[in-house]
Parts: C-alpha cells; sequence; structure tokens
C-alpha cells in the first residue's frame, strides 16, 4: 500500500484500550488541522486495506541509579519486585536499630517479605513466556 508516511516510526504511535486498537499519529497534513501543534495525537489520516501489521521487538531498560523507573519490566513482576524492596528496607532497619524488639520484628518482616519473593519468582518463572509478557493478542469483532 502506498503511505504518505517516509518513516512512520516516526509519527505512529498504537495503544490498546480492552479489546480496541487505537492507531495515532503526530504528522499533520492541513494547518486547521484540530491538533495543529507538534507532538499532539490524531487520528491516522491514511486508509487501511488489507489490515494491519503492529511489529515490535522490546527489551527491558537497564535499571542504572535509584531514581530510573521500572516501569519496562512485565507487570507480572510488580509485585515481586515491591516484596523484594521491602524485604531489604526490613533487612536495613534491623541493622540499625539498637533496639533488640524492633531488630527481631524487622527481621522476620525482611524473612516473610522474602518468601514472598521467592515464591512469585517461581510461579512466574512456572508462566512466563518472554522478557515482555508474552504475547498480546487484540481479536476484531466478528463482522458475519
Amino acid at each position: 500500500m502506498a503511505s504518505t508516511y517516509k518513516y512512520p516510526e516516526d509519527y505512529i504511535s498504537w495503544f490498546v484500550v480492552g479489546d480496541r486498537l487505537a492507531i495515532v499519529t503526530t504528522k499533520t497534513t492541513t494547518s486547521t488541522a484540530p491538533h495543529r501543534t507538534a507532538g499532539s495525537y490524531l487520528p491516522i489520516d491514511e486508509a487501511v486495506t488489507n489490515g494491519v501489521l503492529i511489529h515490535y521487538n522490546s527489551e527491558p531498560n537497564k535499571i542504572s541509579a535509584i531514581t530510573d523507573s521500572i516501569s519496562d519490566i512485565d507487570n507480572t513482576l510488580v509485585l515481586a519486585i515491591e516484596d523484594y524492596i521491602k524485604s531489604k528496607m526490613f533487612m536495613e532497619r534491623a541493622g540499625q536499630t539498637a533496639d533488640m524488639n524492633i531488630g527481631q520484628a524487622a527481621m522476620a518482616l525482611a524473612r516473610e517479605h522474602e518468601r514472598k519473593w521467592k515464591e512469585k519468582m517461581d510461579k512466574w518463572q512456572q508462566f512466563k513466556t518472554s522478557k515482555i509478557g508474552g504475547i498480546r493478542a487484540i481479536r476484531p469483532f466478528d463482522f458475519r
């Protein structure tokens, strides 16, 4: 199909909400378009005649600083990572306190969160299909 987009990856984005696919663009062809400003998204202005093929490869971004976001990881790992972080925070708290009771309670909580983390990681290892959570499928409506 002929397209007016020389490098579509620079202009076209897509996202899924429920079972619906949205294809949007930041490229405008007229100055009277409702979204004239650069970077604004508007509906795609191309005709789709033989379907849409969306291909992507993804690797999570490397975490290198405490301020980095972990949003690139598989969604099923978020709760496991929270338990891991809590475990390490309670261990640190146990090592910094002078009160023996607080130290014991912190270590018990650290062990509990470590156990939860290991359980979730074992479960994830059994079900994972790829580094990004597996194939995402969109089921179109049956027009018959």
